[in-house]
This record gives structure tokens, sequence and C-alpha cells, in this order.
């Protein structure tokens, strides 16, 4: 991101450059839509994704700080305002939503690591209406007291250990 942020700049400062070296240099020239893009990644970059939730999934979420490590390594993404999911299956965001909204955990059990069941309430139609994705209350019941996703590590990682 910090990457897009810098290119964009350095476009700015060159369009500017160039209009001064031609001594028709007027601001109100600068490319808008170069302007638009800059001002778009760096609101990106600057909010907090916690806030960018509808308040129906902020008032549920467990693990707020977990949720924002999530977005900074790359498991879920800020994009136009609003937080997308990234490039895993449903099973292992059944899995990292359980976490963050229902409490459930890892568990070793007989040297096998389990998905172990949290709380009650699991707030699936905000979260599929708001993040695109489907079958999360199945993919998250069929799972649980099941053997833990694959690659559940990556999510396990944004978890503070207890």
């Amino acid at each position: 991101m910090k990457r897009k942020i810098y290119a964009a700049l350095a476009a700015v400062v060159e369009h500017v450059s160039a209009r001064q070296v031609e001594n028709r240099f007027d601001l109100c020239e600068v490319d808008m839509t170069l302007m638009k893009n800059v001002l778009s990644l760096l609101k990106d970059e600057l909010d907090d994704p916690v806030e960018m939730l509808p308040e129906e999934l902020q008032c549920r979420l467990l693990y707020p700080e977990a949720f924002r490590k999530a977005v900074r390594t790359g498991l879920l993404s800020v994009k136009g305002g609003r937080v997308v999911t990234n490039r895993f299956n449903g099973v292992l965001y059944a899995y990292l939503f359980g976490r963050l909204f229902a409490d459930d955990y890892p568990e070793r059990v007989c040297g096998r690591m389990l998905w172990g069941r949290g709380g009650e309430f699991f707030p699936v139609a905000v979260l599929q209406r708001y993040f695109l994705v489907r079958n999360l209350k199945q993919l998250r019941w069929n799972s649980i007291g099941n053997r833990v996703p694959k690659d559940h590590q990556v999510v396990d990682s944004v978890f503070d250990e207890r």
C-alpha cells in the first residue's frame, strides 16, 4: 500500500514540476483524477478498519486489535472505504469470524488441533452481507468439533496469546 501511495505522490510531483517548467503552473490544472486516487489511497491507509464495520458488527467484535492485525497482515484488506476479504477459502473465513465474533478457539485434543465453539451468538447474516461471503453458518457449524482448517496458523497469528 505504501508503494502505491508513494507512486501516486511521485506522479503528482512530476506533473506539478512539469507545469512549473513550462511556466504554465496553475494548481487548478493538476489532474483531479490523480489527486482523487492519492486521497483514496491515503484514506484507506489511515482509517481505522474497525470503524469501517457496520455498527452491528462493531458492537459484537470481541477482539478489535486482532481485527486490525488481520487487516495489517493481509487476511483482510481495505478497499474503497470498506474492509474486504482477500485470498482464502470460506472455511478459513468462518474460522476467523468465529474467533473474532463468537470467541471460537483452537484446542489440542489427543494430539489433534480441533475447532472449539465459543459463544452462542454469531452475527452470520451481517457478516455475509458486509463481507460478501456465503455459507458462513453452515461452514462454521459443520467444522466445530472437527480439525481446525488448513492454514489456521495464519488466523491464529493475529490473536495474542491468552
